[in-house]
C-alpha cells in the first residue's frame, strides 16, 4: 500500500461514521504511512480495532510507534492496535 492510499484511507477515516474495525495487515506501511493514517485517526469517533500486524517497517521505526503513541492518547473510541 503506498502513501497515496493511506492518506486516501486516512481521509475516509477522518469522515467515517460506521467503520469499526480496519485490518492494513502486510502491507509495508512505513512510518509515513502511519502518520498520514493517524491524521485520520485523531477525528475518527468510530473505529475500535486497528490491524497493522505484519508490518516490519512500522517495527522498526521507533517514529511510527510513537506517531501512534500520540494518536491513541486523543482517540478514546480506538481500543485495539495489533502490531505482531
Amino acid at each position: 500500500l503506498q502513501l497515496h492510499g493511506l492518506r486516501c484511507i486516512a481521509s475516509a477515516l477522518g469522515s467515517n461514521t460506521t467503520l469499526r474495525s480496519l485490518s492494513l495487515q502486510r502491507t509495508d506501511i512505513g512510518e509515513l504511512g502511519v502518520s498520514a493514517l493517524c491524521d485520520g485517526l485523531l477525528t475518527n469517533s468510530t473505529l475500535t480495532s486497528l490491524d497493522l500486524a505484519s508490518n516490519e517497517r512500522i517495527g522498526d521505526n521507533p517514529l511510527a510507534a510513537r506517531h501512534l503513541l500520540e494518536t491513541l492518547q486523543f482517540n478514546s473510541t480506538l481500543c485495539f492496535v495489533a502490531l505482531t
